[in-house]
C-alpha cells in the first residue's frame, strides 16, 4: 500500500504497524530518518524485539545467508526487526524476488524495514513488486522543495529549541542550495551558538560566511586552479579543525555538475544563472579541458559512496574517500578506489 510520508508519520503516531515498510527516494537524509523514527516506534511499542541489520550495499553481500535468517528464528525473542539497506546496490528484479520469497516464510511477528535509493517506474510494474506491494507500506521520499523544505527546516529548529526569522530561513535555504546535509549541519551549529535567541537573518549571513561552508568555496577554487599542496593542506586542516565532510561533499558534488554542464557545451549565460562569477566561470572552464565526461560521472557516483560512508551505511575513511576525489578533479589520479 502507497503511503505519502505525512500519512506514513501519522501512522506511527497511532501506533500503528505493518509487516513490511519499504523506505525509498533520492533524499538519503529523508529516507534514514524516517527509518529511524519507525524503528523508535517498534522498540517501543515492542521492547524485547531482536534487532538485525543486512547491508545489502557491502561487496559479497550473500541473499542466501540473508534469506537463511527468515527461518533461523531467535530463542530469546519472539519478535525482530530485520532491516535491509539498499542505498547504493542497483534494485534488479532478482532482489524483489529475494524479498517476496523471505516474506513468503518469515515469522508473521517479525517486522522488514527496507530502505532503498528511489524505485524506478520499470521496477514499480513488475510483477514481483506488485506482490511485494500487497504486504508492504510503501514510502517515496520526494526532494524538498519550497514551502515544503521551509517547514522541514522549521521544524528542525524548533527541535534543537532555535529561533529562526523567516529571512533567516530563507537564507539558509538558499545557501544550502537544498542540501538536506548541509542544512541540518547548519542548524546544529546554530543551536550551540544561539539556543533560546532569535537568529535573524543578518546573524545567519554571518554565521555562514564565518563557518566552514566558505572554506569550502575557497577548497573547490583551489581545486579547480589545481593548487595541490594548498588543498591537501586545507583538507587534513578541515578534518583537524572537526568539520562536516558533508559540507566539502556537497562543494565537490556542485563542481562536479557544473563541469558536467560545461562538458556538455552550456553557454556562459547558462553557467552565469548558477551565480557563478566570471573568476569561478574561468576556473571551470579551464578544468573542465583536463577532465573527460567519463571520469566525472564516475566522480559523481564516487560521492555517493562517500555520502555512505559519512552517514555510517558503507565503512571507511570519508576524509580519505574526499581526498581521492579531490585529486582525480586535479589530475593527480586516474579514478577513486574505496
Amino acid at each position: 500500500m502507497k503511503l505519502s510520508a505525512n500519512e506514513f508519520y501519522a501512522q506511527l503516531k497511532q501506533g500503528q504497524l505493518s509487516s513490511c515498510y519499504w523506505l525509498h527516494g533520492d533524499e538519503l537524509l529523508l529516507v534514514q530518518e524516517a527509518a529511524t523514527c519507525l524503528r523508535e516506534v517498534i522498540t517501543k511499542l515492542r521492547p524485547d524485539c531482536e534487532k538485525l541489520i543486512f547491508y545489502a550495499d557491502l561487496p559479497g553481500f550473500d541473499w542466501q545467508h540473508f534469506l537463511m535468517a527468515a527461518s533461523n528464528h531467535s530463542l530469546f525473542a519472539e519478535q525482530r526487526i530485520l532491516e535491509v539497506r539498499l542505498f547504493e546496490q542497483k534494485l534488479t528484479v532478482q532482489i524483489l524476488s529475494y524479498l517476496q520469497q523471505f516474506l513468503t516464510q518469515n515469522n508473521p511477528d517479525d517486522i522488514l524495514i527496507i530502505s532503498s535509493q528511489r524505485l524506478e517506474v520499470r521496477l514499480q510494474k513488475h510483477k514481483s513488486f506488485t506482490q511485494l506491494s500487497k504486504q508492504c507500506i510503501d514510502v517515496a521520499f520526494w526532494p524538498l522543495q519550497g514551502r515544503n523544505l521551509q517547514q522541514w527546516l522549521s521544524q528542525r529548529a524548533r527541535a534543537l529549541k532555535l529561533r529562526l526569522t523567516s529571512s533567516a530561513l530563507d537564507y539558509l535555504a538558499l545557501q544550502t542550495a537544498g542540501n538536506l546535509l548541509a542544512a541540518a549541519q547548519e542548524l546544529e551549529k546554530l543551536a550551540l551558538l544561539y539556543q533560546g535567541e532569535a537568529v535573524d537573518e543578518q546573524i545567519m549571513h554571518e554565521h555562514i560566511a564565518q563557518g566552514a561552508r566558505f572554506q569550502v568555496f575557497q577548497l573547490m577554487d583551489d581545486v579547480l586552479a589545481r593548487q595541490v599542496e594548498v588543498v591537501l593542506r586545507a583538507l587534513t586542516g578541515l578534518e583537524l579543525q572537526g568539520e562536516s565532510e558533508v559540507l566539502v561533499l556537497w562543494g565537490m558534488l556542485r563542481d562536479i555538475r557544473l563541469l558536467l554542464k560545461v562538458k556538455a557545451g552550456a553557454s556562459e549565460a547558462e553557467l552565469r544563472r548558477e551565480n557563478i562569477w566570471p573568476r569561478r566561470l574561468r576556473l571551470l572552464q579551464h578544468a573542465a579541458r583536463g577532465l573527460s565526461v567519463s571520469i566525472l560521472e564516475e566522480l559523481m557516483l564516487s560521492c555517493k559512496q562517500a555520502e555512505l560512508v559519512i552517514k555510517g551505511v558503507q565503512p571507511g575513511s570519508a576524509w580519505q574517500v574526499l581526498t581521492e576525489i579531490a585529486c582525480v578533479l586535479m589530475g593527480l589520479k586516474g579514478k577513486v578506489t574505496i
